[in-house]
């Protein structure tokens, strides 16, 4: 078929693939000055990849379908994934221009971070967790490929049957989404009651919450359940004597992960046997741990303290440096936002290089950090904002971790690290937020 350019309003960043009878491609008024040739032909590429596979129609038809059925959760469940797949889908047509892969995630991430809303044109921008940072990882792996179009009998099997497939799903959990006991009662609180029981209100809320968020439904008449126990205190600081008797020797965190720690061995620095400490408790804003190990599996008496880092999460191993620390990290529990603090107490008195990791899975998702010990300040550094935090396979000073220097510590002196937010990033639901983020942490005796 026959495919059409046009300008389009100057609000718009970004090509976008549109119409049903005459397909065409939208272009900003700038696009020729604002983006290199290489740049635009991986984005034409992209956008009439949406045009050869139908994309403007099939996304209508699941525009019409989620408003005949707004309320059904599902609905909007499938809407995003056929969104997602054809967007992916697109981005495979990149292979057929020279280095298309990795211009086409570079123009992904600078026209991402020209966003504050979730909808780039045909460019689905959701968050580090969603939409974008699925596209930037697919994109990454498929550098180096060939490209081969698909077997034309399945594409034309998945054609016919793919919508028949969704329809009898949508129609099958209809009848979960309604439970019987809903439509026999006579009586408003018996219905009240069972839509706060039935299985869809219970898959629209977690459409609508995070994987941290934590879900309250009404579950029947029984009684309340009592109270959960109050947190358990701070564990009790250790004893001088002890403290005078620890020696400074390498001590290793990894943030993020179930305990134990997978990590063993070295990061930037370290040995083949190295011991990492696991620290991270879900879902608690704020939380000590104690009895700890120094890397070469002595007793530490190091505590380590989290303040609004409940949130466990990890980048899926898309990462270049393959590190078990590295590919987990923490952040603010259901994406609340605001600063985050990590601080050491009763570290034995020396001077130290501390290392500090943080990135995630898309540029924007990156670690800033500031040290403190006692008065001292020793400034605010952050990991790069770039693609190379994601793309390196060997560690990078600047890149994936920062590097602090000569960093004393005297007996009765706390290390603090202030984390701040990164670049905001939106989720499939449309809230917009930036949170603060750790992978791991080092501590290094200066000889």
């Amino acid at each position: 078929p026959h495919y059409f350019a046009r300008p389009v309003q100057a609000h718009e960043p970004s090509p976008i693939a549109f119409g049903l009878i005459w397909p065409m491609v939208g272009l900003p008024p700038d696009f020729a000055m604002r983006f290199d040739p290489a740049k635009q032909e991986a984005m034409l590429a992209h956008e009439l990849a949406h045009l050869a596979a139908h994309d403007p129609f099939w996304c209508l038809l699941a525009d019409v379908a989620t408003v005949v059925l707004w309320c059904h959760p599902g609905v909007w469940w499938l809407r995003r994934q056929l969104h997602l797949a054809s967007e992916m889908a697109a981005d495979e047509a990149s292979l057929l221009v020279a280095d298309g892969p990795r211009v086409l995630a570079e123009c992904l991430v600078e026209l991402g971070a020209r966003l504050t809303g979730p909808v780039l044109g045909q460019l689905r921008v959701s968050g580090f967790r969603s939409h974008l940072g699925r596209r930037v990882q697919q994109l990454v792996h498929l550098e180096g490929h060939a490209w081969s179009p698909l077997p034309r009998l399945g594409a034309a099997l998945t054609t016919i049957f793919g919508p028949m497939a969704m329809t009898v799903i949508v129609a099958l959990c209809t009848a979960w989404a309604a439970p019987h006991a809903l439509t026999t009662g006579d009586s408003m609180k018996m219905m009240q009651l069972n839509w706060k029981r039935s299985l869809a209100t219970l898959a629209l809320l977690g459409a609508f919450n995070g994987p941290d968020a934590s879900v309250a439904v009404a579950q029947s008449d029984q009684p309340a359940l009592p109270p959960p126990p109050a947190p358990e205190a701070a564990p009790a600081p250790r004893p001088a004597a002890e403290l005078a008797d620890a020696k400074p020797q390498t001590f290793n965190i990894d943030f993020g992960p179930a305990s134990p720690s997978e990590q063993v061995g070295p990061a930037a620095v370290g040995g083949a046997d190295d011991f990492w400490n696991s620290v991270a408790v879900p879902s608690n804003h704020h939380h000590a741990t104690s009895d700890l190990k120094f890397a070469g599996g002595d007793p530490s008496p190091i505590e380590v303290e989290l303040d609004n880092l409940g949130g466990c999460w990890g980048s899926g191993g898309v990462l270049g440096v393959e590190s078990p620390m590295y590919d987990t990290y923490n952040y603010s529990t259901g994406n609340r936002g605001g600063n985050s603090m990590v601080i050491l107490r009763h570290v034995p008195p020396a001077k130290y290089t501390i290392y500090i990791y943080g990135h995630g899975p898309i540029p924007t998702y990156y670690g800033d950090y500031t040290l403190t010990v006692a008065t001292h300040n020793y400034g605010r550094k952050q990991t790069s904002h770039k693609i190379d935090a994601i793309r390196n396979t060997k560690w990078v000073e600047g890149s994936q971790f920062v590097k602090f220097s000569n960093v004393k510590v005297v007996e009765g002196e706390d290390v603090e690290i202030l984390i701040r937010p990164g670049a905001q990033v939106t989720d499939p639901a449309g809230r917009t937020f930036a949170d603060a983020m750790i992978c791991g942490l080092q501590l290094i005796p200066v000889e």
